[in-house]
Formats: structure tokens, C-alpha cells, sequence
């Protein structure tokens, strides 16, 4: 069997979901390893494969964990080097295009229900300002949606950090000795992130996995007190990105780790963080925080996207 339409993807540091965008929707969706795959080749081979999929008839759009610029890519917290021409000449398909991923996010969040997002305190959104997506996995991302439809990526996750008690300075301070320079958002909100906290409070070197699933299981008080600085950083590093692009029309929680446990963050001090005074009396408390819990919001976004231009067009 042969289709029409597009070919989205989202290419994380470790993760790479295909599927086919329909009417603004995904289907076919399929999961792959990048360690298991090796190179994205493989994983779209397998994908056309599997679904019995005319590659000639396709129109790719991939959102990936990097700055875009022009038709390669090279992924930040992956060894994958992308060229959008290669890919039309191993393939056949009618045309390639990469986004950042946080830009395929902010695509996914008019289309977004009720049931896609658990608030996180905050007033109602402001529809002539901007939003802002933010989140941990493999790296951190952060995007902007634009009022007018637009969406602009950032590289945010390269700024630096800064703690707002004195345990957090003191806790920044050990994480700095451990990297051997200032910290950024992205080293200590990140899944190598979540590590370093566990490191420099005294816990044994874990992986970012153990030391989530520990904390969530109430099986090491050590991983419990890493994943609750993890989720109060998120909070400085959102109010910091929230004041700095004036995102009142709310700032959106995604990534591959915040939304694994929403109960966590809701109770955590995240939104305590969020709220930390600044000289503009109500600015903060009155910004909406939501999480993003929809399966694939990327692949959502991607396929909202594909469904609003002609194929064919840039």
C-alpha cells in the first residue's frame, strides 16, 4: 500500500519517533532507539518498510534536538550528522525540512485539550502575548509561540543557572566542581542533569533513570531530594525564561522527564520557584505554568503544521 501526505519525525538525543501525518493527525506511529539504530537512515528504511510506504509520495518534516540551520543539522546530544539532500537522494522523497523540536511543540499548542495539560497555578493565559515551551530529556529545549502563529527557537538551555536558597547556591556550587565550570540550564536540567544533583548531594553514581524511578518509589531519600531540587530549578530557569521573553500568554512543561510524574511536580516547589518576587507586583503569580502531558506533543505539532500548508510548500 502507498500514501500521500508527510513523514514527520521527532529526533531526540535518544529517541526517534516516525509517523504519518494525516489530516492533521499522526498514525502509524513508530518508536526507535538511536543507540539500537545507529543512524536515522535505518530508522526511516524500517518506517517505509513496515507501513509498505511510497517514499516518492512523501513530504518529510523532522523536528530535531538542535539549532536548524538551513538543510543540515548536526544533533546536539547525539553523534547523528543530517543533510535533508542526502536523505531525498538515499530515498526518493519529495522534499525534506528540519525544525528544532521545541519549535514543532509550540506548533502542537493550539491544538492541545483540556485533557493534554495539568496546571500548574497561575492565572488564564493572555492571548495577545507570547507562550513560552520549555523542557528537561536528554538536553533542554526552549521555544517561544508567537501571537500572530509564529514560533522562534532558542537556544535557552546554554544560559547559566543560579540557585535561590542558600542550600540551592551551595548545591550549584557542587555541581560547578563536578563539570568544572559554571553550570548552565541544560547541565543541571537534563537527564545528565538529574545525575549531577544526585552526585553532588552524596548519592552513589546512578543513572538519570534510577534515580527518577528511585525518587518515585520512595526507595532512597538521596534520589527523592535530587528530583525535588531538580523540580525547584525548573522553576527558576521557567521564571527566568518567562521574564526574559515576556511569556504571558503562559509557559508550557514538556521533555522527557517532568512529565513522568505530574503529582511529583504539582506538589513540588516548582511553582513556589516560579513566583520568586521580582519588582513587578502580580507579573509572575499571574502567568499561567501548564504541563504538557499529551503522548507525542511534538509529532502533534508536527502534523498540525503539515495540515495547514499545501504539500510542496516551504
Amino acid at each position: 500500500m502507498s500514501a500521500s501526505g508527510t513523514l514527520v519525525g521527532d529526533i531526540g538525543g535518544t529517541n526517534t519517533r516516525l509517523a504519518l501525518a494525516e489530516g492533521g493527525r499522526c498514525t502509524r506511529v513508530t518508536r526507535y532507539d538511536n543507540a539500537a539504530a545507529g543512524a536515522l537512515d535505518a530508522c526511516l528504511g524500517d518506517f517505509l518498510e513496515r507501513h509498505a510506504l511510497d517514499a516518492t509520495a512523501l513530504d518529510v518534516l523532522l523536528a530535531v534536538a538542535a539549532p536548524v540551520s538551513g538543510g543540515k543539522v548536526t544533533l546536539t546530544n547525539l553523534a547523528w550528522h543530517l543533510c535533508a539532500n542526502d536523505l531525498v537522494a538515499a530515498f526518493g522523497f519529495a522534499r525534506v525540512e528540519f525544525v528544532n523540536d521545541f519549535v514543532a511543540l509550540a506548533w502542537a499548542l493550539p491544538v492541545l485539550t483540556a485533557a493534554d495539560l495539568v496546571a500548574l497555578g497561575g492565572d488564564a493565559a493572555r492571548d495577545e502575548a507570547p507562550a513560552l515551551v520549555i523542557g528537561p530529556g536528554t538536553g533542554f529545549g526552549a521555544s517561544l509561540w508567537l501571537p500572530h502563529g509564529g514560533a522562534l527557537a532558542t537556544e535557552a538551555g546554554h544560559a547559566l543557572i543560579a540557585g535561590v536558597s542558600a542550600e540551592e547556591v551551595a548545591l550549584l556550587a557542587r555541581v560547578r566542581e563536578l563539570i568544572g565550570a559554571p553550570p548552565s540550564i541544560e547541565q543541571v536540567l537534563s537527564g545528565a542533569g538529574l545525575e549531577r544533583i544526585h552526585r553532588a548531594l552524596g548519592g552513589a553514581p546512578a543513572s538519570a533513570a534510577a534515580v527518577f524511578a528511585a525518587a518515585c518509589e520512595g526507595r532512597e531519600a538521596c534520589a527523592r531530594e535530587a528530583l525535588a531540587h531538580f523540580h525547584a530549578f525548573a522553576g527558576i530557569a521557567a521564571r527566568n525564561l518567562a521574564l526574559a521573553t515576556g511569556a504571558r500568554g503562559g509557559v508550557y512543561l514538556a521533555g522527557g522527564i517532568l512529565p513522568r510524574a505530574p503529582g511529583l511536580l504539582g506538589a513540588s516547589r516548582f511553582r513556589a520557584r516560579f513566583e520568586t518576587p521580582a519588582p513587578l507586583p502580580g507579573y509572575l503569580e499571574a502567568i499561567p505554568t501548564r504541563l504538557i502531558v499529551h503522548d507525542e506533543p511534538a509529532l502533534l505539532g508536527l502534523a498540525h503544521r503539515a495540515g495547514r500548508r499545501p504539500p510542496g510548500a516551504t
